[in-house]
């Protein structure tokens, strides 16, 4: 049977309070999600006879798990592959018994409150797009309407702070979490209570309090990774932010932590995918400066976007695609393995760069794509008030 480890150790919970097998599982799709207001005890939750059903299930006879199968019956890495080096690096080992699994690891978004809006992202997962998303749900992007919901009443808090002691690795998401009230909670919880566990906070680090830079600074445990689509007006452009204000506060990071821990992403559009060989050379040398003096070697996670699809580079012409991975392998190497280093930065996930080299849509889809490509592109530049 194929399986995924994520179903035996780890936890998602939404930005709406909602309760998943992980991150990019299908339950909203299918609305099959349950509020964590209806949850009284998640580690209850976690070996309910409706978890245990679904890890007896072959992952490939299973809806929810649609967006890996998808993947890797296209030879895209997917979250499935991607988890089992993630546990191996936290010390995670899933359990044999589907009825008796212990529950190591959680992803939590606390809100979609954001202060960007991304070319690849929605109001799930950002508040920016939510008016956008209101007043166009019916403009053939798929788009689902999400408003600013807060479900972290005390109770709900309490359920997450229970199962905090029993983590071995806790990831954070958004939103963005710099800016949500409840992720200062949950991290001094975590402090006050001197829980050992890994964490990783994934934030675009726009915006961060001083206070916020000491707790970060005081988790021996705590790794931040920074959301950089691409670099300088390709950056504001797809994240609608601003690049050198996000450089400087990693900066002030880097410099009040002892030994800082944290890596880049970039997630890889349609427009942004042919600029990464340029963005990789420009952040290495921001790298490099902010940690002269620091004990520490950064990693460069790359990934590239499949849905929504017409934020996709898999709608390029596969000759456009093919060509880039050659220029990316005549720049860095050839890619024979999942990572490589390049001078102060290790950049990961190098199998997503191959498989660009894949054809994801058909041919039909394709052409549809193309023209929702064209039409998001225009929308974006009139929100922006710029092109690119």
């Amino acid at each position: 049977m194929d399986k995924c480890q994520h179903m035996w150790s780890g936890m998602f919970i939404s930005t709406g309070g909602n309760v998943r097998t992980c991150c990019v599982s299908m339950e909203r799709h299918f609305k099959e999600e349950i509020s964590l207001d209806a949850i009284d005890d998640l580690l209850e939750h976690f070996n309910s006879k409706l978890m245990v059903n679904r890890r007896k299930t072959d992952i490939n006879d299973n809806r929810l798990c649609t967006t890996c199968t998808v993947r890797n019956n296209n030879k895209i890495p997917s979250m499935k592959d991607a988890i089992v080096g993630t546990y191996a690096r936290h010390g995670i080992v899933p359990k044999e018994d589907p009825a008796n699994c212990s529950l190591e690891h959680l992803e939590i978004s606390f809100s979609n409150l954001c202060n960007q809006q991304c070319v690849m992202c929605s109001s799930e997962n950002s508040s920016k797009w939510t008016m956008f998303d209101i007043e166009n749900v019916d403009a053939g992007f798929s788009r689902i309407p999400t408003k600013y919901r807060k479900w972290t009443t005390e109770k709900n808090m309490n359920k997450i702070k229970k199962i905090l002691h029993g983590l071995k690795f806790l990831v954070i998401k958004g939103g963005e979490p710099m800016i949500q009230d409840e992720v200062k909670e949950i991290l001094q919880y975590i402090i006050e209570h001197n829980i050992e566990m890994d964490i990783n906070v994934v934030t675009n680090f726009q915006e961060v309090s001083d206070e916020m830079l000491d707790i970060l600074c005081s988790l021996k445990g705590m790794e931040l990774t920074f959301s950089v689509d691409s670099t300088n007006e390709m950056y504001n452009w797809s994240r609608g932010g601003t690049f050198d204000k996000t450089i400087e506060n990693i900066t002030a990071y880097v410099k009040r932590c002892d030994v800082p821990k944290f890596g880049w992403a970039n997630t890889l559009t349609l427009w942004s995918y042919k600029h990464l060989i340029e963005d990789i050379k420009i952040i290495e040398q921001i790298n490099a400066e902010i940690i002269k003096g620091k004990n520490t070697m950064p990693w460069y996670n790359i990934l590239p976007v499949v849905g929504p699809r017409y934020a996709s580079p898999f709608v390029d012409p596969i000759e456009e695609r093919i060509e880039f991975v050659f220029e990316f392998e005549k720049t860095f190497g050839f890619i024979t393995d999942s990572s490589l280093q390049y001078k102060t930065l290790t950049l990961n996930q190098l199998d997503t760069i191959t498989s660009l080299e894949n054809e994801l849509f058909s041919p039909e889809k394709i052409i549809e794509n193309r023209k929702l490509s064209k039409q998001w592109y225009e929308l974006v530049n009139n929100i922006r008030g710029t092109n690119v």
